[in-house]
Order: C-alpha cells, then structure tokens, then sequence
C-alpha cells in the first residue's frame, strides 16, 4: 500500500480515520453516535457493556482521550476499511457457479466492455478518469496471461449514486484507482492480484468457475475474449477487502493497537489510524 500507485488508496483510508469537530468520550460511549470523516465516511460509535467499537470493525482500546496539540487522540484495535460500509457485500455461494457458461468472442477488452450495455456507465467512467488506460486495452495481453475484469454493472453504480462525485476533479486519482482495480490477473490459482498490485480473493466452485471476487458474487454470463472475460457484479470492488481487519469488532480487539485522533480548536478534525 506504500507504493506511489496505492496512494491514492492509503490516502482514502487515513482521511477516513479523520472527522471534523470536537469528539467527546461522552460522545463515543453513545452507541448509535455517528459523526462524519473529512473523506465524506461515517465513523459509528456502538457499545455493549464495557466495549466500544468503530463501525462494528474496530473496538476503542480506552474510551478516554490523549490530546495532542489541537486535538485528541482515541486508540483502535484496527484499521477500518469504509469501503464496506459504502459497498456492502454479496451473500456468497462457492458450491455451484451462479453464472451461466462463459460466452468466447473475438476482439479486445476495449472491444468486449463496449458491447456491454449493462456496464456503460462503468465504462463512460473509466474512460473520463483513465483514458490512457483504456487505450492499451485495444491491445493484446501478453501469451500465457488470463485477465478477469469484474465490472459494477449500471445498477449497481446507480444505488451507489457515487458517478458525479467520482467525475470531481478532486477525487479523479481514488476514483481511477478503483475503476482499475476490476482488472485482476487470475492467471495462477491463489495467488490473483489486480493490475494495480493489489491483492484480490477470488473465490470459485468445484468445477473451477469464479463465483464471487472480494464483496461481490459474479452475475449471468463471462463475456470472454482472448487472454481476458469480463464479469458483471452488483457491487463495486472493495480493494481492501478483508485486508485490514477480520471484518468485526470482537475478532480485532486481539489486534495491535491503532487510533482515532480527534483534533478541535479553530480547524477541528478527528482522525482514526
């Protein structure tokens, strides 16, 4: 996540540990309390007896505050993926594929994606903040190379509602980061990762077919090509998927401690890391 072409990614995640506003330990032990980070992401406070937890993924190691200069800091057990709470994810079944058998065509991915009329919007969105991209892809893959490309269908992005803020000149580095993310190298069993070198679970049925990849389950037929399918989800990739915590609170409390920062005074932020 440290390398230059994750920063956007790393940047998303630490902004997301940071709210604006003075947070209180009275307002942290309010189970329902939400307070919003500079990123545009909820922070959720929840308690069951003695413990605190952060968007049900992370538990507050004291409920009191350290402060530091302009602000404060509270500890977490974990880092916390927003990404979960803004993409959800499918119920998941590895025993039978839930897709029909992959369609093979000729042509390239650029070629395939435009045929798609359930991913036009997700192919109008890549071309606006990665055209470059998307001019390699009417290229060739190299021999030996298999691509999938598990691509949110118009629905999905629709529920989302996030096309206009993606297209923000602002956010043009994380939106073109997640719209490549779908591209994920799944040439060698276990060991799939997207073009963006970021890892990828991908989970497939006992007859080999890919059922499901991160938080989403693969819908209808793989439309393929040579060296590539596309596969169309109802959700948008989470790419830290699974990554950064056991996915609840209580499984992370055995976690090495992290923080949420709370800075007030005449700028106040809070900040979670």
């Amino acid at each position: 996540m440290t390398a230059p072409a994750s920063y956007p990614l790393l940047e998303f995640i630490l902004r997301s540990h940071i709210a604006q506003g003075s947070i209180t330990t009275e307002d942290v032990k309010t189970s329902g309390k939400s307070v919003t980070a500079i990123e545009g992401t909820p922070l959720a406070f929840n308690s069951a007896g003695e413990t605190i937890s952060v968007n049900k993924q992370a538990n507050l190691v004291s409920d009191s505050r350290t402060e530091v200069g302009n602000g404060a800091i509270f500890k977490i057990t974990s880092v916390l993926d927003s990404f979960a709470g803004l993409y959800r994810t499918d119920e998941f079944n590895n025993t039978t594929s839930a897709s029909s058998p992959a369609s093979q065509n000729e042509g390239s991915i650029a070629s395939a994606l435009a045929t798609q009329k359930d991913l036009s919007t997700y192919v109008e969105l890549l071309n606006a903040t990665s055209p470059d991209f998307v001019y390699l892809l009417g290229g060739s893959l190299g021999q030996g190379k298999n691509l999938s490309i598990f691509a949110p269908s118009n629905g999905a992005l629709a529920a989302l509602g996030q096309s206009a803020k993606a297209l923000q000149p602002s956010n043009n580095a994380l939106s073109s980061y997640l719209l490549k993310y779908p591209f994920i190298d799944t040439t060698s069993t276990g060991q799939e990762k997207s073009i963006v070198g970021f890892p990828a679970t991908v989970r497939r049925d006992i007859k080999g077919a890919i059922t499901s990849v991160n938080n989403a389950a693969v819908k209808g037929e793989a439309y393929c090509v040579p060296g590539a399918c596309i596969y169309t989800v109802d959700k948008w990739l989470d790419p830290i998927f699974g990554a950064l915590s056991s996915g609840n609170s209580s499984a992370s409390s055995s976690s090495g401690e992290l923080g949420i920062v709370e800075h007030s005074g005449s700028s106040s932020f809070t900040h979670c890391c």
